[in-house]
């Protein structure tokens, strides 16, 4: 399906996108227009809050470069009061679209260490996320 692939061993490769599916990248929206779509999943990978910016080619990358930028100064400054310190950036090409997920770093949560169960913002609280980020993307225009 994508073209990133992991060696496991000597008699092939570990598909990364074996669980992972297109709900993953789909929740909340941010914004959506011509140049990218910004989303915050419903259906996270590992939980919480998962930030997706897709594009639908690579001629929009300065869009998606931009709003990474804007999106992991506010996870810094401004979501969980500044708290925040560290996040991690997954790129997947799928669906005919390029993605990136931004996803804030916590200490891992055993519900899904244990029982690979995500625990995900209730949405209001991501309906308020994505108003603040949202809010800051159109002041960096």
């Amino acid at each position: 399906m994508g073209i990133l692939h992991i060696f496991v061993n000597k008699s092939g490769n570990y598909d990364v996108y074996q669980n992972i599916d297109i709900s993953n990248f789909t929740g909340v929206e941010v914004i959506h227009d011509e140049r990218c779509e910004i989303t915050l999943s419903t259906q996270p990978i590992i939980g919480f809050v998962e930030i997706n910016i897709a594009i639908d080619e690579v001629g929009h990358i300065d869009d998606l470069a931009d709003a990474v930028q804007v999106i992991v100064k506010y996870l810094l400054n401004d979501y969980m009061g500044g708290r925040l310190s560290s996040y991690n950036l997954f790129f997947y090409e799928m669906a005919n679209k390029f993605y990136c997920k931004i996803v804030p770093r916590y200490a891992t949560s055993p519900y899904f260490v244990g029982y690979k169960i995500a625990q995900v913002q209730n949405e209001g609280r991501l309906e308020k996320i994505a108003a603040d980020i949202s809010e800051r993307l159109s002041a960096n225009q």
